[in-house]
């Protein structure tokens, strides 16, 4: 259904991230690296047709961020609060439409 679009794509906001992006996994991340992969490929194919600017996805619950082949600016959204995890504070993500705000 997403592959029918004809217009122009700026922003996708997924639960994951196309395979393509290049995000270490980190801590209890490691186990994810399999869980997804044939979501994380039809991501793939959705980047590959629009390369919009901007893609955001929370799969991993760690903060992350990069720029993909110089087009897409790509974050992983934290967990908000407290990580008992990794017993530090996350903070939050805030796309006003032109630019990528982190706290």
């Amino acid at each position: 259904r997403a592959l029918s679009h004809d217009s122009p794509i700026h922003a996708v906001f997924s639960h994951d991230r196309p395979d393509c992006f290049n995000h270490t996994f980190i801590g209890h991340n490691d186990e994810k690296i399999n869980i997804g992969k044939s979501d994380r490929m039809a991501l793939q194919i959705i980047w590959e047709k629009y390369t919009p600017s901007f893609w955001f996805s929370g799969h991993y619950h760690y903060p992350a961020h990069g720029i993909h082949n110089g087009k897409t600016e790509w974050t992983i959204c934290p967990a908000i609060g407290l990580n008992e995890r990794f017993l530090k504070p996350y903070g939050y993500t805030i796309w006003n439409g032109k630019e990528i705000l982190r706290y």
